[in-house]
């Protein structure tokens, strides 16, 4: 109480509140920590996932998760894991141009190519169909088809956005290559 802002403090109230069960008070605190500037990164990364754990799979607010989750981002202390988080917690939530700002960064992050190919893919739909703003979804289209030449949603998209007319020809003819090499290896199977 003489000083709100300790990082002790605030730490010992939250591990203290979650072994009694006072979970509302043990978030509240660990996301206090999280957002202390003064506090070590470490630290505040560490609390902040430990509150959002709270948020989330105690007291179903997922909205408080991506605040904290989005003041870690901010404070440039996310990490893959953190940034995965920030996008499904931004979708549960609604929060749709939160989720393709992360999802964007994801399709360059991840990996495996499948899941960057999934970021990129999930960016380009939720700018569709949630943002209803196509031409948002141009850098997810070039991702998409620089990653999987041959995706048919992608290409549709590619011909109904504004993208300078030779990244349209290069990556159809990318498109185009790929489907023939498909189809003169595998003659029988039909693309996706």
């Amino acid at each position: 109480m003489l000083e709100p802002d300790h990082v002790g403090a605030l730490a010992l109230t939250g591990e203290i509140s979650l072994k009694r069960g006072l979970f509302d008070v043990a978030a509240v605190a660990l996301a206090r920590l999280s957002a202390l500037e003064a506090a070590p990164a470490k630290n505040r990364v560490t609390a902040g996932v430990a509150a959002v754990d709270i948020f989330e799979n105690k007291l179903d607010r997922f909205d408080k998760a991506l605040e904290v989750l989005l003041g870690l981002h901010k404070a440039k202390l996310s990490s893959l894991p953190v940034r995965e988080r920030l996008a499904r917690a931004a979708a549960r939530t609604g929060s749709w141009a939160e989720a393709t700002s992360i999802l964007e960064e994801l399709m360059f992050e991840r990996p495996e190519a499948e899941g960057r190919i999934e970021a990129a893919r999930l960016a380009m739909a939720i700018h569709r169909d949630r943002l209803s703003n196509p031409n948002g979804a141009r850098g997810a289209i070039v991702k998409l088809l620089e990653e999987s030449p041959t995706d048919g949603e992608a290409l549709d998209m590619l011909l109904v956005t504004d993208h300078p007319q030779h990244v349209r020809d290069q990556l159809l003819a990318r498109a185009h290559a790929a489907l023939l090499t498909k189809l003169q290896t595998r003659p029988t199977e039909l693309p996706p």
